[in-house]
């Protein structure tokens, strides 16, 4: 689904050339914050030549071998919606954990899910909002 701010989801913006690399070093994965969106808030007036994750951080020395991704959800604020942050955050680690193109899988996804772990119990710290 494509909005004015941006596709929902997760959507690929770039893949290096297989002929260079056998397999990807990283994969990078920009999430906008509140009432943005995964294009309007990485780009200059929605203006697809300043979409800078997909057309200059490809190009930047030691980056040339990662893919990037974006992701992308209904984050407008002052609209109802029976959907929130941690809800949000489950989608974001099921689209990277579902992904063909992140070809790691469960270890992906764990090293997400670890990163969102409360300090005290369980959880993670989208939880808390």
């Amino acid at each position: 689904m494509s909005l004015p701010k941006g596709p929902l989801g997760l959507t690929t913006l770039y893949v290096p050339n297989p002929k260079n690399a056998s397999v990807p070093e990283a994969d990078i994965v920009f999430v906008h914050g509140l009432n943005g969106g995964s294009f309007s808030t990485w780009s200059k007036g929605n203006d697809p030549d300043y979409y800078w994750p997909q057309k200059w951080l490809p190009t930047e020395e030691g980056l040339t071998n990662v893919r990037i991704h974006a992701f992308g959800y209904p984050a407008g604020v002052t609209r109802q919606s029976i959907l929130n942050i941690p809800d949000f955050a489950r989608s974001l680690l099921a689209a990277v954990h579902d992904a063909p193109s992140m070809n790691q899988g469960k270890q992906v996804n764990l090293h997400l899910e670890k990163s969102f772990r409360k300090k005290r119990g369980k959880g993670t710290t989208a939880d808390r909002w």
